[in-house]
């Protein structure tokens, strides 16, 4: 016996697709991945003027290729932990800096040397000796 082919599938044998809420909502040909915004999501560029630097000095100073600096400057792509490091050290600030503008980060650096000595002063106070003088500040008994 010999089977006909049929350009005309069986109704039968296929099946419904399904969709899921996000399929349809905000199609794009891109990687979901990547942000939508244009905001980036490190503060790269604003750190690189901090230390009055280029996106030249990304292919100069790091030995990046032009098309790896091109896309970090330009946030093409989200911000991979290897590239934040290798920046940090090169800038001499710590990685998580990197995510916050050189403004923010140089407040949370004062408030955290503030509360460090604040700790210290607690700390020398509470010592045998240790007295606060009139200002508020500490001074050591004779």
């Amino acid at each position: 016996m010999v089977t006909k082919s049929s350009i005309h599938s069986n109704f039968m044998s296929t099946h419904g697709s399904s969709t899921q809420p996000d399929d349809e909502a905000g199609q794009s040909s891109h990687n979901k991945n990547v942000s939508e915004s244009d905001d980036p999501d490190w503060h790269l560029r604003e750190w690189l003027v901090h230390f009055e630097k280029k996106q030249a000095s990304l292919v100069n100073e790091l030995g990046w290729d032009k098309s790896k600096a091109h896309i970090i400057w330009h946030s093409k792509q989200p911000y991979r932990r290897d590239i934040v490091n290798e920046v940090a050290a090169w800038l001499g600030i710590r990685p998580f800096e990197l995510l916050m503008s050189p403004s923010e980060a140089m407040a949370y650096r004062r408030l955290k040397e503030t509360a460090a000595l604040i700790t210290a002063e607690s700390a020398a106070s509470a010592e045998p000796g240790g007295q606060a003088g009139p200002s508020g500040s500490l001074s050591r008994a004779a």
